[in-house]
């Protein structure tokens, strides 16, 4: 439900409709060069004020909201069923790199020990080194 008032469009939207994340983001792409105000009226209505831009035409505004809002709680009803999905690709994505297999860090410890490290062979002191 939309009316015109003055230079403004007032919409009251249902939250059982559409999810407030839903339509904050599809005002967003609205927010350029205009004024949006939004007020819950109840838990389950929202009242929003956009301002309208000089000689533009207060129905194909509405119109293009009307489809961004649709586009959102689809994007976000589409986030919602895949949510387990997306978890367990990058929970087994991530997985692997994570392993360390006891033969892997033994063979490790055994290369570190077998090697003898001196301080004085690692750390050297530049302008020692660089005399000239």
């Amino acid at each position: 439900m939309y009316k015109l008032v003055g230079n403004n469009i007032e919409v009251e939207l249902d939250t059982n409709t559409y999810n407030l994340s839903s339509i904050k983001k599809a005002l967003y792409n609205f927010c350029n060069d205009r004024i949006i105000d939004m007020k819950f009226v109840d838990e389950s209505k929202i009242h929003i004020l956009i301002s309208l831009k000089k000689d533009e035409n207060s129905d194909d505004l509405i119109k293009k909201i009307y489809e961004e809002l649709f586009n959102e709680s689809l994007r976000y009803d589409v986030m919602l069923q895949t949510k387990n999905i997306r978890e367990l690709i990058i929970g087994r994505a991530l997985y692997s790199t994570c392993i360390d297999t006891e033969s892997d860090s033994n063979s490790a410890k055994e290369e570190f020990n077998e090697k003898e490290y001196s301080i004085d062979k690692i750390a050297k002191d530049w302008f020692e080194v660089n005399k000239n």
